[in-house]
């Protein structure tokens, strides 16, 4: 018999609408993007991703999620959505061997590297079969419910949109950069069979808007199974 597995946080930073999305059998591509202020090769890989908030088959077959990183910020200028833990995100797949190397900008579909967007391709979203991932929102709290037969670990993260930096220094200099799809906070836990959890999903950085990504791996593991997000 399989378990069902129950997540509940509370969203305390927001007044919500409820909201109800659910995947279908087919895994969704997790698009992540790894980029700095302070790297002038980034701001079109984010303009690429920002084009994509209008996209129809946005949460139902495609996700994109970017994670600033801090390695650029001793170089000119101090990137102010950055944080450490996403710098180790992304050396721990080069270190588990899903990426060649610690690059930005960097782009992952479903946890492997993609070089393609250096050379104008387009994605080539999944048709892996598997489980479906329900996410709920009532009154202010969130539910993640997966199937599974053993542990899995749930992650969950809170998305900025409509974010913009004028950069004074580094390799930026001069230029507003406009952000979509940041993630601001980053919680995942270990899954068991009924878990119930309070958290503060929030952020000090006031966006225009916010969205809520949750996503399915092994415990030891950075290998996206399932994904599904919507707008807060």
């Amino acid at each position: 018999m399989k378990k069902i597995l129950l997540l509940l946080l509370t969203l305390q930073q927001f007044s919500l609408a409820d909201l109800h999305v659910q995947t279908t059998t087919q895994q969704t591509t997790m698009i992540e993007l790894f980029s700095s202020e302070g790297c002038s090769s980034c701001p079109p890989a984010e303009h690429w991703v920002n084009n994509l908030v209008s996209h129809p088959k946005l949460w139902t077959e495609f996700i994109p999620l970017v994670f600033h990183v801090d390695y650029w910020d001793n170089l000119g200028w101090k990137d102010s959505f950055a944080k450490y833990s996403h710098s180790q995100r992304q050396r721990a797949y080069a270190q588990k061997g899903y990426t060649s190397g610690v690059y930005t900008p960097g782009f992952f579909l479903n946890s492997k590297e993609w070089r393609g967007w250096f050379g104008g391709d387009k994605i080539k979203l999944s048709t892996t079969p598997t489980d479906i991932l329900t996410l709920d929102v009532k009154d202010e709290h969130v539910k993640v419910t997966y199937p599974n037969t053993d542990t899995n670990r749930i992650h969950i993260a809170l998305l900025g949109f409509g974010l913009e930096t004028k950069v004074p220094k580094g390799e930026n200099r001069g230029k507003i950069l406009k952000h979509d799809f940041v993630v601001l906070k980053h919680i995942s836990y270990l899954s068991k069979k009924s878990t119930s959890i309070t958290e503060l999903l929030k952020s000090k950085i006031k966006a225009r808007r916010y969205a809520i990504v949750v996503w399915i791996t092994k415990p030891n593991s950075m290998q996206v199974i399932q994904s599904t997000g919507g707008w807060l």
